[in-house]
């Protein structure tokens, strides 16, 4: 392998940024490493802060909209998992191994995609 594949290169676009990985990250031996580079890269971004417990199975987003919250959330678990969300005490199931996302409009509305439910 070349060496300068062996790190992450920041691009900048527009108003946004591209956080591109020459190796495949997904195919690391090391789960908590693969877990560390993308906190630090969801972190950089902005996407979430400091307060997300290591430990978790669950990797939970949030990103501001005009009109409410965008809520990404993947799972890393073999089994469902089920968290409450901030936003309205919104109860969410995320199936096994899968990401989804929901939006919490201001009047509480929400809108769901992919594997994740509300319960």
């Amino acid at each position: 392998m070349r060496k300068n594949h062996e790190q992450l290169t920041i691009y900048k676009r527009g108003e946004g940024q591209i956080i591109w990985s020459g190796l495949p990250l997904e195919l690391s031996d090391s789960p908590a490493v693969t877990s560390q580079v993308y906190r630090q890269v969801l972190e950089q971004t902005g996407l979430i802060g400091g307060e997300t417990q290591a430990e978790s199975p669950l990797l939970v987003a949030r990103k501001p909209l005009k009109d409410g919250t965008l809520v990404l959330i993947v799972s890393e678990s073999a089994i469902c998992q089920q968290i409450t969300l901030d936003e309205a005490g919104i109860q969410v199931a995320v199936e096994p191994n899968r990401a989804g996302a929901i939006i919490v409009k201001e009047n509480t509305a929400v809108e769901v995609f992919g594997g994740v439910a509300v319960v």
